[in-house]
């Protein structure tokens, strides 16, 4: 016990100090963003730290023999009510219409057209589902529908989240606590406010459902048949899903009522399926890999990027009107991590499930490995939303040993700020949706009579929120007279109104 108590305090000293030094990198970055690199030098050799001293806690770790259960009652409710609160965070979103790329997908699902040349992405599932909704009534209705639909995923998503923490051993209170969070997180709002997060939202529904089942008791052909029709379903709804055998052995690990051993058939079927669709896209000619080259820098931002964007996942102008909240962060996440360090090793499993979380954050990225970036305005931050599943979780588990006091002060804190940046981060896609209005209106007050073929100098994003990069041919599809769609042209937007560009065509 002696000497144990003595390697522990060893440990303890080298963690406290390079958290102070990462902790004092940390606040020069908050005042000084150029200098990133100075913070992430301190950050790496803290995690590595703390990465060392989490495996020599858990040489000798045993998984605890129990998991928190709930009341089939209780479970409805919690996810009527996981489904409130969304709604009530995202309400502002149902009248928000289409932007960019939904025009596109929407004219694709609506037409059939589940796979395209001109697509890299296979992605099938997901544009059913919107060729379903098509069929309700008009084009105003079917958005609002669709968002709604995004919104109730993410509801049921932090409902799943809830459960999949008690069936890895959590208690229900920090269950409903991680469900909170991810319900609250502020960089969740690229995939759950824009219509086409879709493929990512609905992946993690796939996913978590996927890993609950693999943490039940089912028949052994029961289990491998649902496992095996949800891996298909996720890889038929974004190519992110091919890491699901590794979350799938993650869960078993973390679960106290199974086995790798006990799941190996399950998690075979996966990664045979995964394989299948994988040789599928190379025979179809569709790209099997990152389009960028997988560099050395990639590897660092792959290691760095994620952790750094959901430790402080607030938009670049919130963070200017809040000044404080970077020296905070920089000060408190050292402070937590090295805090709960000093439980490891006499609670170990602590340290085994925030192992276990990381390489799920890790994985979830994995896949957009050579093409991760987030950025200050949260754009590509649905890249992090499978990753922020486990993020929820880590922080539950990161302050589960600290007095009641310090724990409740410290999520309280973390939630209220989170929901007031996550309104905060609404209000770009606000105004990307009143300058879509803006733009559709001065092509339908326009003298031009051609249907567009091209169009230069159209809005790209208002603050991170996409307004026309991509669609603005098919928003227009109905707004142009019937008169004149017979002839193709080129048009040029100057911000007030259009005009022809100089290489506008004739359609023969």
């Amino acid at each position: 016990m002696s000497h144990r108590f003595t390697r522990s305090r060893v440990w303890l000293l080298a963690i406290g100090s390079l958290g102070t030094w990462a902790a004092i990198n940390g606040i020069a970055y908050a005042a000084d963003f150029g200098k990133r690199y100075r913070a992430e030098s301190a950050w790496f050799l803290f995690a590595t730290a703390l990465l060392a001293a989490a495996i020599h806690a858990t040489a000798s770790s045993t998984k605890p023999e129990h998991s928190t259960s709930i009341r089939p009652r209780l479970v409805i409710i919690g996810w009527l009510t996981s489904l409130a609160i969304a709604a009530a965070l995202y309400f502002r979103m149902l009248s928000n219409g289409l932007l960019s790329d939904d025009f596109v997908l929407l004219d694709r699902a609506q037409r059939g057209i589940l796979f395209a040349n001109d697509w890299a992405f296979l992605r099938p599932l997901p544009l059913m589902i919107w060729r379903g909704f098509g069929y309700i009534g008009s084009d105003a209705f079917v958005a609002g529908a669709l968002h709604a639909f995004n919104i109730g995923l993410h509801g049921t998503n932090a409902w799943l989240v809830a459960l999949l923490a008690m069936r890895f051993g959590l208690t229900a209170k920090d269950g409903i606590i991680a469900a909170i969070l991810f319900l609250v997180f502020p960089a969740a709002i690229e995939p759950v406010a824009w219509i086409s997060g879709v493929f990512d939202v609905l992946l993690v529904t796939l996913a978590i459902s996927a890993c609950l089942t693999i943490t039940v008791t089912l028949g052994r052909t029961l289990g491998a048949f649902i496992i095996a029709i949800l891996t298909a379903a996720a890889l038929a709804t974004k190519e992110t899903a091919v890491i699901l055998p590794v979350l799938l052995a993650i869960a078993a690990y973390c679960s106290p009522l199974t086995t790798l051993r006990r799941v190996g058939t399950p998690i075979a079927i996966s990664i045979s399926i995964v394989s299948l669709y994988v040789f599928a896209r190379l025979i179809a000619g569709f790209p099997t890999s990152p389009p960028e080259e997988l560099s050395g820098y990639a590897i660092k931002e792959i290691l760095s990027r994620p952790f750094g964007s959901l430790g402080l996942p607030f938009h670049g102008d919130f963070l200017a009107a809040h000044f404080w909240i970077p020296f905070i962060f920089a000060v408190c996440w050292p402070a937590v991590l090295v805090a709960s360090s000093r439980s490891w090793w006499d609670s170990r499993r602590n340290a085994e499930l925030l192992l276990a979380l990381s390489a799920w954050i890790l994985s979830s990225v994995a896949p957009v490995a050579a093409m991760l970036f987030v950025a200050e305005d949260l754009e590509g931050s649905r890249y992090l939303y499978l990753g922020s599943v486990a993020w929820s979780m880590m922080i539950v588990v990161l302050v589960r040993s600290f007095r009641t006091v310090a724990r409740a002060t410290l999520i309280t804190s973390l939630l209220i700020l989170s929901l007031i940046a996550t309104q905060a981060h609404l209000s770009p896609w606000v105004e990307a949706a009143r300058e879509r209005d803006r733009v559709l209106d001065a092509f339908r007050r326009s003298e031009l009579a051609c249907r567009p073929k091209v169009v230069h100098g159209l809005p790209d994003t208002i603050r991170g929120a996409y307004v026309f990069r991509n669609g603005f041919v098919e928003a227009t599809a109905h707004a142009a007279r019937t008169s004149t769609t017979e002839r193709a042209c080129v048009l040029v937007w100057d911000g007030e109104q259009f005009r022809l560009g100089e290489a506008s065509v004739q359609r023969r």
